[in-house]
């Protein structure tokens, strides 16, 4: 079995427990390389892939008290991530709040300094950006801006500019301009 990605894209594993008899519980463990993976002890495995992790082969062995069986060998290719991030979309939410999604898993540091946006009403005037913080619940895409006042009518744009993926060897963004 083969599996193909891009170097920092989430990625995953899962089996279940078929092959192992008896009963519960069941223990697993997953290998890199014939190596286990300090604390890759559950059915599934989430990693971010290095380039390091090409053509190295994964597998999980499940185990009880009574039996053990190894999954089918899964060997990785990891491509080098050579696009640059974008912000691919700015919404406002609640006036006050806009919401930054970037195409790639971006850089946390760079993605919460504030002068890396820029806040722009319809009619061109400076909209003051007082903090930027980390979605919680889209860890690396996605970045909060607390704003001042905007209005309701015509469009506000955000310029963003000097956030790097998180690849290896970083792509900086270049500058760009969402509405």
């Amino acid at each position: 079995v083969s599996f193909a990605t891009m170097e920092g894209n989430p990625s995953s594993f899962a089996v279940g427990h078929a092959g192992v008899d008896g009963t519960l519980p069941y223990f697993y463990q997953w290998y890199r390389a014939g190596v286990p993976i300090p604390g890759a002890n559950n059915y599934s495995y989430d990693f971010r892939p290095r380039l390091d992790d090409s053509d190295l082969d994964y597998y999980l062995v499940v185990s009880n008290y009574f039996s053990a069986a190894t999954s089918a060998v899964v060997k990785v290719t990891v491509s080098k991530d050579v696009e640059k991030p974008t912000a691919v979309t700015a919404g406002s939410l609640l006036k006050q709040v806009v919401r930054v999604r970037f195409s790639e898993p971006v850089n946390t540091n760079d993605a919460v300094v504030l002068a890396n946006y820029s806040l722009q009403s319809a009619t061109g005037a400076a909209i003051p950006i007082y903090s930027a913080a980390m979605d919680t619940n889209n860890p690396a895409t996605v970045v909060y801006l607390q704003t001042g006042p905007m209005t309701e009518y015509g469009t506000n744009s955000l310029t963003v500019q000097n956030v790097r993926d998180i690849a290896e060897t970083p792509n900086t963004m270049d500058p760009a301009t969402v509405s």
